[in-house]
């Protein structure tokens, strides 16, 4: 049996009923009966999640030094936003050297965590053991205030598109996303204006 899943929703479940090989190694032959088609949805995709993952699922409570700690960001492969990586302790050049080999073989999502990434037995040793990503956002989720406060680059918090537009005491805002709620900082007092 074989699923065929392709990008407008529908998944095929075909059965193979003759199988042909022909003299080369590379190509083979198959004759398929439709059995069924389901129609796909999203319902488990988990960068797609309505509701957030209880917890955060780190050992310590992230805050912008522990992204410090790190000085690293990963970036969701579905909706682009860029989540930040916690540590409770400063890593050491080697460390952040193994953290860049195991982030460019690895495609992340919102909501997962780097606990599949672990070896399975055998080396405690890795970096994987004191870097941790917040387990509960979603696609859905705002940029997390712990990446403004660690300092990097100013990006729109709805969207995470560059060169947004920046006011102050809120958070940054691209045009495009200007219709959403703007979000003021933690601490950022209004001034009133006094009429005379």
């Amino acid at each position: 049996m074989l699923t065929l899943d392709n990008s407008g929703g529908v998944c095929l479940i075909l059965l193979a009923t003759d199988v042909f090989t022909v003299n080369t190694d590379v190509f083979h032959v198959f004759f398929f009966r439709l059995i069924r088609v389901i129609e796909t949805t999203e319902e488990f995709l988990p960068s797609a999640k309505e509701t957030l993952e209880k917890g955060h699922r780190c050992p310590f409570n992230p805050t912008a030094q522990t992204a410090r700690n790190v000085g690293t960001v990963i970036q969701c492969q579905d909706c682009g936003k860029w989540r930040c990586l916690h540590s409770n302790r400063k890593l050491k050049q080697a460390e952040r050297d193994e953290l860049s080999v195991i982030l460019d073989t690895v495609l992340y999502s919102c909501g997962s965590t780097l606990d599949d990434l672990k070896p399975e037995e055998g080396s405690d040793e890795t970096v994987l053991n004191v870097v941790f990503v917040r387990a509960n956002f979603c696609c859905r989720s705002a940029i997390e205030y712990t990446y403004y406060s660690a300092g990097y680059e100013p990006i729109c918090i709805y969207c995470a598109s560059e060169a947004p537009q920046i006011r102050e005491g809120y958070y940054p805002q691209c045009e495009d996303c200007s219709g959403e709620k703007a979000i003021s900082k933690r601490g950022f007092k209004k001034v009133k204006e006094k009429w005379i």
